[in-house]
C-alpha cells in the first residue's frame, strides 16, 4: 500500500496552475486538492476564505465578459459551498440586473443594504440600484446614486453615472462637477470621459471638447456621435418631477 502524499505537493501543483489557468480553472484546481483528500498544509490555515475570495474574482471576470449567466452559475456553487454572504448577493444583483431579471435583482441589493447600510458595499448596492432604476424613474435613480456617491466619493464610475442621470434631469451645472471629478479621479475611464465630452457639448463648450478629444485621443467618429447625443440631451423635454 502506497503511503499518503503529503501537502506540499499538491500545494507547489496548484500554485503552478494558478499561474497558467484562467481564474475559474485556477480555483477549480485549489478547490481540487482539498476532494483529492489531501491534508492541508501548516501554511493554509484557512482554505476556505482563499479560494471563496478567488471565486468572487471568477465571478466579477465573467460579470466583466457580459457572462450573466455563467456568473449565476458560479454564485449559486460558491452559495452551496462556502454559505451566503452579502458580497454573493451583490454579485447577483448585478448579474440579474443586466439580464432584466428586475424584481430579483432589486431584492437582493435591498437586501445588502438591510445587512449593512453603511458598510463597504453599500454603496455598490445603492450604485447598482441607480442604474436599476434609470430606465423606470430617473427622480428614484438621481437618489441612489447621491447616496452612492456619498458613500464612495472616489468611485469614478458612480461619480460619472451620477453625472449621466444628472445630465438627463437637465441639471447641467451639478452633472458637470460629477463627471469633471469622475475625469480627474480616472482618466482612463472611457465613460466619464465620454460623458464629459457630451456635458460640454451641450454646454456650448465646443472648443474645451474638442481640446479633450485631441488629449486623450477620441477619434472623429465618435467625437460626432457624442456631440449628436449632446444635441439629443439639448432638445429633449424636462423630465416630469415625482413626488418623493
Amino acid at each position: 500500500m502506497l503511503p499518503a502524499p503529503n501537502s506540499a505537493p499538491c500545494a507547489k501543483r496548484s500554485y503552478g496552475l494558478l499561474l497558467r489557468l484562467p481564474l475559474v480553472a485556477a480555483t477549480i484546481a485549489l478547490v481540487g486538492c482539498a476532494a483529492l483528500g489531501f491534508p492541508a498544509s501548516d501554511a493554509d490555515e484557512k482554505p476556505a476564505a482563499s479560494e471563496s475570495s478567488l471565486y468572487l474574482e471568477a465571478v466579477r471576470a465573467l460579470i466583466g465578459q457580459g457572462q450573466f449567466y455563467a456568473a449565476i452559475a458560479h454564485i449559486q456553487e460558491d452559495r452551496r459551498i462556502y454559505g451566503d454572504t452579502p458580497e454573493l448577493r451583490l454579485l447577483e444583483a448585478d448579474a440579474r440586473r443586466n439580464l432584466k431579471q428586475n424584481k430579483t435583482s432589486e431584492a437582493l441589493y435591498q437586501s445588502v443594504l438591510r445587512s449593512a447600510p453603511n458598510g463597504p458595499l453599500a454603496g455598490k448596492a445603492r450604485h447598482g440600484l441607480g442604474l436599476l432604476y434609470a430606465g423606470v424613474d430617473l427622480n428614484a435613480s438621481l437618489r441612489e446614486l447621491r447616496e452612492a456617491t456619498k458613500l464612495r466619493p472616489t468611485d469614478a464610475a458612480i461619480r460619472s453615472d451620477n453625472g449621466y442621470a444628472l445630465m438627463q434631469a437637465r441639471r447641467f451645472a451639478e452633472a458637470r462637477v460629477e463627471l469633471a471629478t469622475a475625469h480627474e479621479l480616472a482618466p482612463d475611464n472611457i465613460a466619464a470621459r465620454n460623458n464629459l465630452l457630451i456635458l460640454l457639448f451641450v454646454q456650448g463648450e465646443d472648443a474645451a471638447a474638442n481640446r479633450l478629444a485631441a488629449q486623450t485621443q477620441v477619434d472623429a467618429g465618435l467625437l460626432a456621435r457624442l456631440k449628436a447625443q449632446a444635441q439629443s440631451f439639448k432638445a429633449a423635454k424636462p423630465p416630469v418631477s415625482r413626488a418623493g
